[in-house]
């Protein structure tokens, strides 16, 4: 019995930590991907230049 609520608490805040990581994702996500191209646009650019 101890085991299987063990178990459950781990399985319960594991899902609550995903959703919480989906959310701030997904409202995070566009400024990331705006990063992202900057990121790879300066890597481009340092790139050609050598």
């Amino acid at each position: 019995m101890y085991q299987t609520y063990e178990l459950f608490l781990v399985g319960f805040s594991l899902s609550i930590m995903s959703l919480i990581l989906i959310f701030t994702v997904n409202e995070n996500e566009s400024s990331v991907f705006e990063e992202l191209t900057e990121l790879n646009a300066s890597k481009n650019i340092n790139e050609s230049k050598s």
